[in-house]
């Protein structure tokens, strides 16, 4: 059931025909690939000893050759091609080490070569990153259908989680097992830019993590709606001038529009939601901690109506995810947290409807809060900045006294208006007129 990651230059073992506790015997066959035969054949050893640890073993199943005692010949290399049998006995030195010789025999019984003291150090590799790794049906990430159960969309949705595999996992023995996970998810310009990345280690294994997790939403999306299986590292997920995840792959001339997709992460925990898109519709899904806000973030986040309806810390963290979420699905970030401002707070289904300063929408939110986690999904289209009325000219402006105009409902208009009272020219879009009452 497992799979080895060499490719066909050095795959050498044909079939595993016996094994058990102390070792096993193999099919072995030399590879026509150009490469010496002495070194392929002493590689076939370490093949050997680490399919038997992946058969025979429930748990550090995964072993990496550290150390050889000795390798003797006893006859001249063998043509490419030539099948030989691979004898193995083995001992396991605790949960730590495996020790092991091999002999490399003929098919008339003559020893071609011998290895003794061969030392492979055991893994304790998850089961799921082992099976990941040589296969595209198999998602690193699960499906997390908590957060779209209310969640309403013209098209078809999927939402990941990536958090089964703990973040000290990402650390051990030089932060190999990221840089494998890396090259298998990653293309080529992701991993450019990954490699690029400065700041925490945490963050870069965050943003792998993260990117990891989109990938297997929109593998499984397009299974779900095309009924086609992509590797990882065929789904290409690069970030428009905004920050927004942009997906792309050579399979985009098979599909209408590429899916909309949104990234988050937090605490170790990666999630993303991908849905079928008509390419003028984000979605967005942010995940924070469950842990205390400070009084001045809550103070910079929340108008006081809305601490008021939020009211308590758990309702607060879910507006905040809320108002990220938004963020995400029109493309924009959040930017100031108190251009979203929360209307309405369902409980029974945890939505959040939120309306924008700027723009002319009101968007349902939908948060869950699950152990230690609030999360939040929405899908928006982007639209146009809300219209107002527009200062068309200043009839009267007195301290404490409401401001007295003529007024044009078009913002299209570029009208330049001489105010008396200031002393200066005002554009019919200018902001500084803002928040003014107008009669």
């Amino acid at each position: 059931p497992y799979s080895l990651f060499h490719g066909p230059a050095m795959q050498c073992v044909k079939s595993l025909d016996r094994i058990g506790e102390n070792g096993a015997v193999a099919s072995l066959k030399i590879p026509d690939s150009g490469i010496q035969t002495r070194p392929v054949m002493v590689d076939a050893t370490g093949q050997l000893a680490g399919l038997w640890a992946a058969s025979l073993l429930e748990q550090h199943f995964v072993a990496f050759p550290v150390a050889i005692d000795a390798i003797d010949f006893y006859a001249p290399p063998p043509p490419a091609g030539t099948e030989l049998e691979g004898r193995l006995q083995a001992t396991l030195k605790g949960d730590g080490q495996i020790q092991s010789s091999v002999d490399l025999v003929g098919k008339n019984g003559s020893l071609h070569a011998r290895v003794t003291g061969l030392a492979h150090k055991r893994i304790d590799m998850p089961r799921i990153f082992h099976e990941y790794r040589g296969s595209r049906d198999i998602m690193l990430s699960e499906t997390w259908g908590e957060p779209v159960k209310h969640f309403k969309s013209t098209g078809a949705v999927q939402c990941c989680k990536l958090d089964q595999l703990p973040m000290s996992f990402w650390e051990i023995d030089h932060r190999i097992w990221r840089s494998v996970l890396a090259f298998i998810a990653l293309s080529a310009n992701e991993r450019r830019q990954w490699l690029g990345m400065t700041g925490s280690e945490q963050r870069k294994t965050e943003w792998l993590l993260a990117r990891t997790a989109g990938k297997d939403a929109v593998r499984l999306l397009l299974r779900k709606t095309h009924g086609q299986d992509f590797w990882p590292a065929d789904i290409e997920i690069a970030a428009d001038a905004h920050g927004k995840p942009v997906v792309s792959g050579p399979w985009l001339s098979e599909v209408k529009n590429a899916p909309a997709l949104s990234l988050a992460h937090s605490g170790g925990v990666a999630c993303a939601l991908a849905a079928e898109s008509d390419g003028k519709t984000g979605v967005g899904i942010d995940i924070e901690p469950l842990q205390e806000m400070s009084a001045e973030v809550v103070e910079a986040a929340f108008e006081a109506g809305e601490r008021k309806v939020l009211a308590s810390n758990e309702w607060k963290i879910r507006g905040w995810c809320a108002k990220e979420a938004l963020g995400k699905a029109l493309g924009t970030g959040l930017g100031s947290p108190r251009n979203f401002i929360v209307r309405e707070v369902k409980k029974q289904n945890g939505m959040i409807r939120l309306e924008s300063k700027e723009m002319d929408l009101a968007v349902p939110v939908f948060t869950q809060c699950t152990g230690d986690f609030v999360t939040a999904i929405t899908t928006a289209k982007v639209t146009a900045p809300k219209k107002a009325p527009f200062i068309r000219r200043v009839l009267s402006l007195e301290p404490g006294k409401k401001l007295s105009a003529l007024c044009i409902l078009d913002p299209a208009e570029d009208i330049f208006l001489n105010d008396h009272t200031l002393g200066r020219e005002l554009a019919v879009g200018d902001r500084a007129l803002n928040g003014l009452p107008v009669v």
